[in-house]
């Protein structure tokens, strides 16, 4: 188990809840680059939907690999790299591992679909001995992230991945893409700014620019347009 001064143990972060509390500790490093994926890469595209994988390798594969096949796949079929968090656990007999990965698709490009056939694909060549795409409560084809709720909701159930309970004592046990990776640099040397209370306040003036086009009008004074009946035209006096 890793060293207690990198444990995170309350039920809320930065005002976000995640599944954690005194007795169910969280390494503080995982929340923190959940938080920046989540509240914090917002730009990387515009439509996103966020998925949870659990898979296990064969010999013929590790999580490197696994990943560099993730980014090359997506980069091909759509032209972008999915942000990624990869979690290294401890199986029951705590001898193998298996790994948990929140990836952020982008949702005007990509659905569950292509992330099953992805993995299906890696199955059948022998790369994974088992895989699962983990259906959300919220939605069965993947945890949407249109709104701040949605963003909260898909946080603290990515927390999981945080936990300590199965996390080997030694070794790497996460890491993130490199989009991650950067980000949460950028967001260590400002100071750990609150990027959820930055992106409610975005939400809001985004919301406050969807006014009804009749409100428009008042705003500005615009005097209502009226039809008139349509008249058939009359020809002049004398004509032929």
């Amino acid at each position: 188990m890793p060293k207690k001064e990198n444990h995170y143990f309350q039920k809320r972060f930065l005002g976000a809840s995640v599944k954690c509390d005194t007795d169910y500790p969280s390494l503080i490093q995982i929340i923190e680059a959940l938080y920046v994926m989540v509240y914090g890469c917002t730009q990387a595209y515009a439509r996103q939907r966020g998925y949870h994988v659990r898979l296990r390798f064969t010999e013929r594969m590790d999580s490197r690999k696994f990943s560099a096949r993730l980014s090359t796949y997506y980069k091909r079929k759509s032209g972008y790299i999915p942000l990624r968090l990869t979690a290294v656990e401890l199986d029951e007999d705590e001898e193998s591992l298996h790994y948990h990965y929140a990836v952020i698709l982008n949702d005007g490009l990509d659905r569950r679909s292509s992330l099953e056939h992805f993995m299906a694909q890696l199955l059948a060549g022998g790369f994974l001995a088992n895989y699962q795409v983990i259906r959300p409560d919220i939605d069965p084809y993947g945890h949407h992230l249109r709104t701040l709720e949605e963003r909260d909701s898909y946080f603290e159930w990515m927390s999981y991945l945080a936990k300590v309970a199965t996390k080997a004592d030694t070794g790497q046990v996460w890491s993130p893409c490199r989009a991650i990776s950067r980000s949460l640099k950028e967001w260590k040397l400002a100071g750990k700014p609150d990027l959820r209370k930055q992106l409610f306040g975005q939400q809001r003036i985004d919301n406050n620019a969807d006014v009804d086009i009749f409100e428009v009008m008042q705003l500005v004074d615009v005097q209502s347009v009226f039809m008139l009946p349509h008249m058939p035209l009359q020809a002049p006096p004398g004509a032929t």
